[in-house]
This record gives C-alpha cells, sequence and structure tokens, in this order.
C-alpha cells in the first residue's frame, strides 16, 4: 500500500513535511525540463528551507518549510538519508509523494509563477519546437 510506505518512509525523518515538500518541489520542476544540477535545497538565516533553481540567468525558489535550531550541514545531512531512502522506493511511492506535493501546492501555479519570472520551461520549448 503506497500510503503506509509514504507515512513509515517520512514518519522516520525530524522534518517529514519539509522533506517531502522539498522532493515534490525538485521532481515538480525536473518534470518541466530543468536539470538536476541546477536544482538545490538552500535555507536563510531564518531557517526557512527553499528548493531553489537557478537556471537561464535566473533564480526562483520555492518555499518547502522551516527547521529550527538546527545547521545547515545537519539539514543536509538529513536531506541526502532521505534521497537515498527515496532511492530504494516503489515508483508508485514516489509519484504519490509527488502528486500529493501537486495537490496541495498546484502544479498550474509553478508554472505560471515561472512563466512570470521570465523562466522558459524546456520540456514546453521542445514540443514547440517539434511541431514546427
Amino acid at each position: 500500500m503506497p500510503a503506509q510506505q509514504i507515512k513509515s518512509l517520512v514518519g522516520e525523518f525530524v522534518y517529514p513535511i519539509v522533506f517531502s515538500n522539498a522532493y515534490g518541489a525538485f521532481e515538480a520542476l525536473r518534470r518541466l525540463g530543468f536539470q538536476s544540477d541546477d536544482i538545490n535545497l538552500v535555507t536563510d538565516v531564518a531557517d526557512c528551507v527553499f528548493v531553489q533553481l537557478r537556471d537561464q540567468d535566473r533564480v526562483f525558489n520555492i518555499g518547502v518549510g522551516f527547521v529550527g535550531e538546527r545547521t545547515h550541514e545537519e539539514l543536509f545531512e538529513m536531506w541526502r538519508a532521505f534521497c537515498d531512502e527515496l532511492a530504494h522506493q516503489p515508483e508508485e511511492v514516489l509519484t504519490t509523494v509527488f502528486f500529493d506535493w501537486v495537490a496541495r501546492h498546484g502544479g498550474t501555479n509553478l508554472t505560471a509563477a515561472l512563466l512570470l519570472k521570465g523562466f522558459k520551461l524546456p520540456n514546453v520549448e521542445a514540443e514547440l519546437q517539434q511541431r514546427n
């Protein structure tokens, strides 16, 4: 059952919502065609966590949560552990985590915000070029 697998997966981590949100945002950007190397997890001075896209001479941040009283190194260590655990999950679990994020945060809103910020969506651009 994917829901039970997700609950047990994210329940093992200190910041399950932050990490599942981060995965959802990361995956949304990746599915729009952005390269994984251009997408990073970052924090600010108030310990807010963002998935950050740096591409096309622009920066775009997606807030994914707040973590207090953790060093950046501790947070990134936990993030790497979470990603390592995700790598061992069945595709249906990863898909469920992604679509849970889309349902809560709106994939259409993300796409609109990227376009308003001046980003070109790589997968859309490739599709348009194929049609011409």
